[in-house]
């Protein structure tokens, strides 16, 4: 099943309330309208070269998130796929976001998922509100030192929901969440993003460094991807092969002896449990 086709099942709970829908925004700050617009850009080789992973071919989301970026994004993706995924077998995407629409976000999300991506905050960098939704949607994830997130509710538009009936708003914001939640959890990150975000006003924002995200999920691979990506790896070099490079692995990040003697070890077949 495509990850397109989940999150419509997903997101049908509040797909009855669609025309309101259009109004849902995370914003940074309530009644100060962010004021760059969504960029959503392939960039191909540097220049210069930096010796990381924006060095290689990549998709950039920087700005507020709006409608149709998605689109956008899958168009970079049938054009350029073949070349970001080269490197690392994986595609690269870096965000520097503020937030905008979350409907959109967990679209662009489902389509990076289907892509294999691999998402990323860079340093100083910053993927709040609904940018999280597209950090969340990576097979593998990263929020690079000095780069943050930044947590809240989301809201819906003001003028709607203050004319809503306590009841009907509770309904409302109820089945908003429940499909939030349900997003998260299929992309392999824990619910605790939700509760956090659930417990800051949606005027105000709670940042979160690399220790927090690596806490949640929002740091490491996609525990499903990594099984299979490792089923792939026995299936291809074999176990015995893929217990060694382990070994190889935990070898190097003992600390205890350098790499040079890991890797003749490593080479000698002479690395044990």
């Amino acid at each position: 099943m495509g990850w397109e086709v989940l999150l419509g099942g997903m997101i049908a709970v509040w797909k009855r309330f669609e025309k309101f829908v259009a109004g849902l925004l995370f914003t940074t700050i309530v009644g100060f309208p962010i004021l760059c617009f969504a960029e959503v850009e392939y960039v191909p080789y540097p220049v210069e070269k930096t010796g990381r992973v924006q060095d290689e071919p990549h998709i950039r989301i920087f700005g507020e998130i709006k409608k149709g970026d998605d689109k956008k994004v899958q168009t970079i993706i049938d054009l350029y796929r073949g070349q970001m995924i080269r490197k690392f077998g994986i595609m690269p995407v870096t965000l520097d976001s503020h937030g905008g629409d979350v409907d959109t976000a967990m679209q662009i999300g489902a389509k990076l998922r289907n892509a294999y991506a691999w998402t990323m905050v860079d340093m100083n960098d910053e993927c709040s509100s609904a940018c999280v939704f597209i950090l969340a949607s990576g097979v593998r994830r990263d929020v690079f030192s000095g780069g943050k997130i930044g947590l809240h509710r989301p809201r819906f538009d003001q003028e709607y929901f203050a004319g809503l009936s306590r009841v009907e708003s509770e309904f409302l914001y109820g089945s908003l969440l429940d499909g939030l939640r349900s997003y998260i959890l299929a992309m392999g990150v824990s619910e605790k993003v939700i509760d956090d975000m659930v417990k800051t006003p949606s005027w105000k924002i709670d940042y979160r460094d690399r220790e927090y995200a690596e806490t949640v999920g929002l740091v490491g691979d996609d525990p499903s991807f990594h099984e299979w990506q490792r089923a792939q790896d026995v299936k291809e070099y074999g176990e015995k092969h893929m217990k060694m490079q382990d070994l190889w692995v935990e070898c190097y990040n003992s600390g205890i002896v350098s790499y040079a003697i890991c890797d003749r070890l490593y080479k000698n077949h002479e690395l044990t449990e």
